[in-house]
């Protein structure tokens, strides 16, 4: 009788232990599920950290205008956009390149203040020194998102 009792005891301890494993196999995979994505979405954020970059540095190149007005021009091939609104008087502006996050409406904004290149001839701008942001310098965010 003792010996059917330990056969129990042993059958019960056994299925304790599977069942811990297999508790602590779903919480891994869950953690592996989460640093999947995590992954997925850093990688998302350094594409579009680039792509923002990128779009700022293509838009230093190109001739715009001077008005008191976001203006903005793409290059779809690449997916660049650059948006620029310059102060008529001072003749400063500020650049802004957009950067695109899969799955998310709201594009990665990048700024650096420029002035406008009384060297180069029709419309060219130069960086200017430590002008670079990662925010909106102006009090009123809204006032650093150019018209779609």
């Amino acid at each position: 009788m003792q010996g059917r009792r330990q056969q129990g005891s042993i059958l019960v301890i056994v299925m304790l232990v599977m069942m811990i494993g297999l508790l602590m196999l779903g919480g891994l995979q869950r953690q592996l599920d989460i640093q999947l994505q995590q992954g997925i979405d850093e990688q998302r954020f350094w594409q579009a950290f680039n792509q923002g970059l990128s779009s700022l540095n293509w838009g230093m190149g190109l001739r715009w205008q001077t008005t008191d007005e976001w203006q903005c021009q793409a290059q779809q091939s690449a997916r660049l956009r650059a948006c620029l609104r310059m102060n008529s008087e001072d003749h400063s502006g500020l650049l802004r390149g957009e950067g695109i996050i899969a799955g998310n409406p709201q594009p990665l904004a990048f700024y650096h203040r420029v002035m406008a290149d009384a060297a180069a001839a029709g419309g060219g701008i130069r960086p200017v020194a430590g002008g670079w942001l990662d925010f909106c310098p102006d009090a009123a965010e809204l006032a650093c998102v150019p018209a779609q």
